[in-house]
Formats: C-alpha cells, structure tokens, sequence
C-alpha cells in the first residue's frame, strides 16, 4: 500500500489526489470537490483495499466535542464523492459502502512518489527544516491571536457580534432513520412545521415545501449544487428517529456556498413534546441568522398550547393530503377530524379538513358534489378563523374557498391581504400556506 505526506500526489483511475494543494483532479481538470469530502477520499486511499470504519471516519475528520450527526455527515460525504467519481452505491468501483461497518477503496491506487525538488533549490538539513517549522508555527499562532483580538474590538465597538448574512433558507426534508416506512409521516411533518415556522422571519425567505420536497431523499448532489437550483444562501436539514415514545433529532444549519455549519445540535424528546421541540429550534435557528430576538419577535416561536394527540394526527392528515389522491384525502378528512374531537380548538386541524374539502370537489377530481364541499370548507375555514385570527393556514383555506368556488378572486385575495394587515412580520408565513395548497 503507498504511503502518503504533505508532498505526494495519489492517482488512481483517470483521477489524482494533490494532497499539497487540496484538490481532486480528473485529466488535469480541477473537480469541484473541498472539505469534508475531500478529506474522506485521502482516508479511504491511505487505507485503501481496507475497511475504514465510520467511528474511525468520525475522529480523523471531525474534532473533539464537536455536535453534529456523523453518520448523516458521513453519508452526505460519500454521496458527494460517489456523484463527482461518477460512481454508484449498488455497483461501486471506487467506494463500497460495508453495511454497518464502514466503507472499503475498491480502485486500483497508483504507486505515489515525492513530487522532485528543482535541482537549483538545496534540500535544506533536519534541523533546519525544524527551525523553519518552528518560526511558521510561531508567525501563525501570532496571526491567529491578531485576528481573534480583531475581531472582538470590532464585535465590541458594534455592540454585538457580526451575523451571518442570510438572506434566504431552505429546510430540506428530514431524513427517516426510523427504520419504519410508517414513520415517513412524522418525518415530513416536522419538515412542514419547521417550514411554516421559520417562515415567522420576516427578513428571510424561506423556500416553500412545494419547492423542496422534490430532493427528499436525494443524495447524489452536493449540497451547494441544492442550494444554488433553491436560489438560497443556506439550508437546514436533519435525521429524524423515533421509537416509542422517544424521538431523537439532529438538525444543522449549514451555509451554502462554503459548506459550512453555521450550527448543529442533537434534541432527545418525548414525542409528545414535538411542537414545542419544532418552535425552539425554529426560533434557535432565528437566533443563529438574526442574533437575539427581541420579545415581540420570541413571542412569534412560542406555539400555542394544542394536544399531542391532537398534533399528531393533524401530522398524519396533512401527510395524507399532501398525496392528493382521492382515497389519500378521504382518510386525510378522518386524521382532521379525529384532531378536531381531541382538541376542538385547534385552527389548523379546521383549516387541514377545508383544504381536503376543496380538493375533492375541485373541477380536476370532483370526488363529491361542488356544493357539499363548498359547504363543509367553508364552515371549517371560517371556524379556523374564529379559533386563530392568525393562522396563516386558516386564512389560506378560506381564501381558496373564494377563489376555487365562489369566484370572488378579489375575496381571495383579501384573505391573505387581511392577513398581512393584522401582522405585516408574518407574511412569509400566508405565502408558504398559499404555496402548500396549490
């Protein structure tokens, strides 16, 4: 097996590995590939035609004390790898994915030699080559001390640290590890919540669920390659786990053009507790892009009150309307109405059995008669106003009431613009509502 330092090139394929210069390149051609990725590859290749274990991937690639989802990091690695090698994961010829263990380098690595020194230039002695090193380190330990004091002066003559500048998100789906096929629902329905909540932002757009469902369970794009089709500046994704009556998350917050986590945290909660779990780290990841939250802005992630049970199978019926087939929607009507005698005053539940109505009579299913489901969304949506005067969701039902069978398209209109007009901070939140139901 070749070994490896700081002065070698490792090939392998039509590929090579300049571990000097950081870079993988194919036929010479610089191959857009950096961080964590790239450090994976110089693993596997150092060990290649090994196993290398995803517990030894997690100490040489990420340090200490450091919070994040290894596995799904280490996944994501791999898929990035695999779709610039132009490799796959069920007929490997570079990297094989050993279940459960790790993940092995199957290509046939070139023997590496020290890139020559030119012949004008002397290799200077051991110790020498010491004495350098040693002033290096020194000359950076220095540069690092300016830079942190630099930086506080400045945080402190503003008054607080710099924020990120983001200025759109994208939540993509959160990733089942449940082992359950049953528990996709969950999984997309804490999506939706956290999309609908964070959309409480006022200052930053975020992208509707229309929009991102479509990279559920993609992971053959890199990351960035997401952001730039999304049109964001950053994205939030996770894994989701649950058993029993414990559910785990791992959430991050990761900034799009330089793969960079801006904030990680792992959450271990009673399920019942999940609407409250999904408004803290909505109103966390506020913190982390806007800085503290004044009152006013933290009252706006502090969710009302509503009965788990209640929540969950409001979960279940938006997850069924989101298939929008007749049979999904009927039982989706079953899932609203089961939150409703749980907890009769829960808005969203009334505005989920308006939404399901709509559909079905809609001119492009006409499951029921026009007028049957006119009767019922209306009755709901409104009953979803009265309950919430600031549901986003509310509104959006009664709205599309108007517009689909009234044809009061101003009325439609006037059900967001209303909306807008009795809280201007929550407009993302109408316009993702409207996004989700079209």
């Amino acid at each position: 097996m070749p070994t490896q330092d700081s002065d070698q090139t490792v090939r392998f394929a039509t590929f090579e590995l300049d571990l000097k210069a950081g870079e993988l390149r194919r036929s010479g051609i610089r191959l857009p590939v950096q961080g964590r990725p790239l450090q994976m590859l110089a693993v596997l290749l150092r060990n290649a035609g090994e196993l290398v274990t995803t517990e030894q991937l997690r100490t040489e690639l990420w340090p200490p004390n450091t919070f994040v989802d290894f596995d799904h990091g280490t996944r994501n690695a791999v898929a990035r790898l695999r779709a610039v090698l132009g490799d796959t994961a069920d007929k490997p010829r570079y990297i094989e994915t050993l279940p459960r263990r790790g993940y092995r380098f199957i290509g046939v690595v070139a023997e590496t030699t020290p890139q020559p020194v030119p012949p004008t230039q002397a290799v200077p002695p051991p110790a020498v080559r010491r004495d350098r090193w040693k002033i290096a380190l020194l000359a950076l330990a220095f540069l690092i001390v300016l830079t942190g004091a630099g930086t506080f002066i400045v945080s402190r003559f503003r008054g607080k640290p710099a924020a990120v500048q983001i200025k759109s998100l994208a939540v993509l789906p959160f990733e089942n590890l449940s082992g359950e096929p049953a528990q996709e629902y969950f999984a997309d329905g804490v999506t939706d919540e956290l999309i609908t909540t964070l959309a409480k932002m006022n200052s930053v757009k975020v992208i509707s669920r229309t929009s991102v469902m479509p990279y559920k369970g993609v992971h053959t794009k890199p990351l960035p390659q997401i952001a730039r089709e999304l049109g964001v500046d950053a994205v939030v994704e996770g894994t989701l786990a649950r058993s029993g009556d414990r559910v785990r998350l791992n959430v991050q917050l990761i900034e799009a053009t330089t793969d960079r986590h801006i904030w990680a945290d792992r959450y271990d909660r009673n399920s019942r507790d999940i609407l409250l779990l999904e408004n803290e780290i909505a109103r966390t990841i506020a913190e982390q892009l806007r800085g503290k939250l004044n009152p006013q802005e933290q009252r706006r992630f502090s969710g009302n009150p509503i009965d788990p049970a209640a929540h969950e199978a409001y979960l279940q019926g938006r997850y069924l309307w989101n298939r929008r087939t007749q049979r999904a929607l009927e039982e989706a009507i079953r899932y609203f109405t089961q939150a409703i005698e749980k907890d009769p005053r829960y808005a969203e539940a009334y505005a989920g059995r308006a939404d399901a109505y709509i559909v079905l009579g809609g001119w492009a299913m006409e499951a029921i008669p026009p007028e049957e489901a006119l009767s019922k969304a209306r009755s709901d949506a409104e009953r979803a106003v009265q309950l919430d005067a600031f549901s986003a969701e509310a509104h959006t039902a009664l709205a599309m009431v108007r517009h689909t069978y009234e044809w009061d398209w101003r009325g439609g209109g006037d059900g967001i613009s209303a909306r807008n007009r009795v809280e201007p901070q929550l407009r993302n939140c109408a316009a993702v509502a409207w996004a989700i139901s079209m």
